[in-house]
Parts: C-alpha cells; sequence; structure tokens
C-alpha cells in the first residue's frame, strides 16, 4: 500500500515537529494522504501543504484532524504553537536590544 508522502519542504516559519507529529500519527494508523484528504473533506494537495506547514493550519482544520485520531486538538499543536511563541518573543527582543 502507498502511503503518499507529501514532499518535506517544511516552511521557515516555526518548528516542524508538530507536521512530523502529524505525519506520524498518520502512518501509525495506515491512513495516506489521499485518506486524510478524504476525511477532511479537502484535497489531497491541501492536506499535503498542511503536513508540510506551507499552509496555516486554522483552529477547525486542527479540530477535524485531531477527531480523525481521536484526540484532542492541543495533544497534537499546541506545544509547537507555544514553542514558536516563545521563538517569535526571544527573536523580537533580541531585534528591540
Amino acid at each position: 500500500m502507498c502511503y503518499n508522502v507529501c514532499k518535506r519542504n517544511f516552511s521557515s516559519k516555526g518548528s516542524s515537529s508538530m507536521y512530523l507529529k502529524l505525519r506520524n500519527m498518520r502512518l501509525r494508523r495506515r491512513l495516506t494522504t489521499g485518506d486524510m484528504a478524504e476525511k477532511l473533506n479537502i484535497s489531497k494537495s491541501f492536506y499535503c501543504q498542511i503536513e508540510t506547514g506551507r499552509r496555516r493550519l486554522s483552529y477547525d482544520m486542527a479540530v477535524r484532524i485531531a477527531a480523525i485520531f481521536r484526540a484532542k486538538p492541543d495533544t497534537i499543536f499546541y506545544q509547537d504553537h507555544i514553542n514558536n511563541s516563545l521563538n517569535n518573543q526571544n527573536n523580537s527582543s533580541t531585534i528591540a536590544e
């Protein structure tokens, strides 16, 4: 079975750990990117853009993705959000100095 791997060209915004976690969760459930897209009622390319970080993840989409894995959105996405916020604060204070 093909698992349709999205090309890993992560955006420069934020960490890639959330996207790797999402991909790993998908693969553990033996879901393809096409399966995910179908469950989310979006195109496969849109899903790949989410998984690789090229498309910003909306709250609604985070909830829908988490529901597929029977998890809370925070379990998948929150720690990366906190890390990105802290990195942005650190970068801003470094620039201001």
